[in-house]
């Protein structure tokens, strides 16, 4: 089953996130203010996130369980005559017990029909992959998406 996230639910979802900020340790490098304290700090960016109403996110579940996880926010882009309505996905995680099973694709379909009725003049989406994570970047060029730029981040 395929639909919003309740509150309830935001326990599960930092699960989630935690697998690939924090646990899965060859990117935290990339995020270090992700790896101190990381379920309190996400739990209460989660819970404000969610109630953006520029923000959109789904969950699924399988027994009884959050299995996966993605969510975005719409924005107006800053070249905004090439391209004025974006939208980026911000997150998207699944369950270790559930990887390779097609989850996050039928994820991302979902969250593109609804982002697509909510937003029917968006120009493109976009969602940014952490430098060296061939796994999500194998997965997204699978779902067409392209290799247009690199962000590089100051920490500060």
């Amino acid at each position: 089953m395929i639909r919003e996230p309740a509150e309830t639910e935001i326990d599960e979802i930092v699960f989630l996130c935690k697998e690939i900020y924090v646990t899965n340790r060859k990117f935290s490098n990339a995020l270090p203010l992700f790896t101190d304290d990381f379920d309190q700090k996400f739990k209460t960016f989660m819970q404000s996130w969610l109630k953006n109403p520029s923000c959109m996110a789904l969950v699924s579940r399988h027994n009884n369980k959050v299995t996966g996880f993605i969510g975005g926010y719409h924005f107006m882009d800053p070249d905004f005559f090439l391209r004025p309505s974006c939208f980026m996905i911000s997150f998207i995680s699944v369950h270790p017990e559930y990887k390779h099973k097609k989850i996050a694709t039928i994820l991302l379909e979902e969250f593109k029909a609804r982002v697509l009725k909510k937003y029917p003049d968006l120009s493109q989406i976009e969602v940014e992959v952490l430098t060296g994570n061939r796994e999500a970047e194998g997965f997204w060029g699978k779902q067409n998406f392209n290799d247009l730029k690199k962000r590089l981040v100051m920490t500060l």
